[in-house]
């Protein structure tokens, strides 16, 4: 049951911002008590993963009140809740996940957390394809591919069978993700992109996108410098490009997106992604 947020929730009080420690996760991130990760049995996904049971459905918080759909429109949907995490690298939107999930965790729910590219076995496996030094010579088109089939794969074991349960998602990463990299970063154009994401998202739209905006040199500057798969070892031009991907997404007007700045101190970012979606239960989501 996806329960509603107190009107408090994130504010007028400090805020732990510091990761959960814990066993590493299935998909990547660490442990939380009640947080769902992509390799963990629940009763909406069927024992062969992908195949819906009886899936839980969430209850309004006055029983009977208006239930709304992912999207944030009006309707009867019993369907979960969206949220996707979106930056360049070292942007800090894998920190700010964990620690909403962690405010999550204390108002009574138990979200599931997934990443792109990743998030299934299937997804997993092409991730490392992806970010293996030695796919250096892929092409961008191929890129581009093996992404989309990636969040195809996702979207379909993952996604929906979870909204259908009335679960709270947090993706790091999603379909934007390839606008900035491969439309921007590869020049591929926008166009081409979002007509590829329509393909392999089926109809699926998060409910809000957290834009986490933070200068290529700061961003880079923050990484471990032990990390060095491929993306991380691309030029300046290109991490600038992305960049410039997501200012374009961030200035595109629509709804959903929601900026933040990046450059502040977590603590900061955390408080100010809380007070949105204390906006977004407040207004056409009135519960969690």
């Amino acid at each position: 049951m996806l329960r509603r947020l107190p009107a408090a929730y994130g504010a007028g009080r400090p805020v732990d911002h510091r990761p959960a420690a814990g066993r590493e996760g299935a998909g990547g991130y660490p442990g939380l008590p009640g947080v769902r990760h992509p390799g963990d049995h629940h009763p909406a996904y069927g024992a062969r993963g992908g195949q819906a049971a009886r899936p839980r459905r969430r209850r309004s918080a006055a029983r009977g009140g208006r239930r709304v759909s992912s999207h944030g429109l009006k309707g009867k949907s019993e369907r979960g809740l969206l949220i996707t995490f979106e930056g360049p690298e070292g942007s800090g939107k894998t920190t700010l996940i964990k620690s909403i999930a962690a405010e999550i965790i204390r108002c009574g729910d138990d979200p599931l957390l997934l990443r792109e590219p990743g998030g299934t076995a299937i997804g997993e496996r092409i991730r490392n394809i992806l970010l293996d030094r030695a796919s250096g010579e892929m092409c961008a088109e191929t890129e581009l591919l093996l992404m989309e089939a990636s969040r195809a794969q996702l979207v379909r074991e993952k996604i929906r069978p979870a909204l259908e349960a009335g679960l709270i998602i947090l993706c790091d990463r999603f379909a934007d993700a390839s606008v900035a990299y491969q439309g921007y970063g590869r020049g591929l154009g926008e166009e081409t992109v979002e007509q590829f994401n329509s393909f392999a998202l089926g109809g699926v739209e998060p409910a809000l996108t957290f834009l986490c905006l933070l200068p290529p040199e700061e961003g880079r500057a923050r990484q471990n410098r032990e990390r060095t798969d491929r993306l991380d070892r691309e030029t300046k031009e290109f991490h600038r490009k992305v960049y410039k991907g997501y200012q374009a997404l961030a200035g595109s007007g629509k709804s959903r997106f929601h900026v933040l700045d990046a450059a502040a101190p977590a603590a900061a970012v955390l408080q100010q992604a809380l007070d949105r979606l204390r906006l977004l239960e407040h207004g056409l989501l009135k519960y969690l």
